[in-house]
């Protein structure tokens, strides 16, 4: 972490040359040392941090939803997934790459991710997390029945991780929110009857 702040203070210097100093002024940095010190301090949170949601959401939560959810039959539609964790700003583009960033391997039961909610508008104007358009004629801006986290944490600092509401939004890991848990099923599994609401959903075989 040490060689690695130290190359980025360097980077700043050969960016800002002759203005590094306003730089530090500016984001109220007295000095090199204290950049460092910051820069070290935010590669423990961020770290610890995508270590809370691979450890504590995915590995525990998720699991025991599993087990404790589905009959051994059931499990036997559902197949492992790679989940993709990337983080975004609330302005981003909607993008595959940069949420499979950061992955977890081989999981049954994930979260929604903002691409979800992307292919779910049906609007062309949904470009962005922050786009209005996207909640035209999308089922997941329902927030009666969708809210939830997301898998994807804030690309603007440690501590905050999405979630969807109607809308994106950003809050603190340690908030107490809902999730809508998320399957995958195997290629041939087939929907027989139901339209996919609480009163009927589907029914698969």
């Amino acid at each position: 972490m040490k060689n690695s702040a130290k190359s980025t203070v360097d980077n700043y210097k050969s960016t800002y040359g002759n203005s590094y100093q306003s730089f530090l002024e500016y984001n109220g940095i007295a000095n090199d040392a204290e950049l460092k010190s910051l820069l070290i301090k935010n590669s423990k949170l961020t770290l610890a941090t995508e270590d809370y949601i691979k450890e504590n959401l995915t590995e525990n939560e998720m699991k025991d939803y599993y087990e404790n959810n589905f009959t051994n039959e059931d499990k036997t539609k559902i197949k492992s997934k790679d989940l993709c964790m990337g983080k975004y700003y609330l302005d981003d583009a909607f993008s595959e790459e940069k949420e499979c960033s950061i992955t977890k391997s081989g999981e049954k039961v994930g979260l929604l991710v903002p691409t979800d909610y992307h292919k779910a508008s049906l609007s062309d104007k949904c470009t962005t997390l922050s786009s209005l358009e996207c909640t035209n004629y999308n089922y997941l801006a329902d927030s009666e029945y969708i809210d939830t986290w997301l898998l994807n944490t804030y690309e603007d600092n440690t501590y905050e991780v999405l979630y969807l509401n109607g809308v994106f939004d950003v809050s603190s890991a340690s908030n107490s929110k809902k999730i809508n848990p998320v399957i995958y099923l195997i290629n041939n599994v087939k929907v027989i009857n139901g339209k996919g609401t609480e009163e009927e959903p589907f029914v698969i075989k």
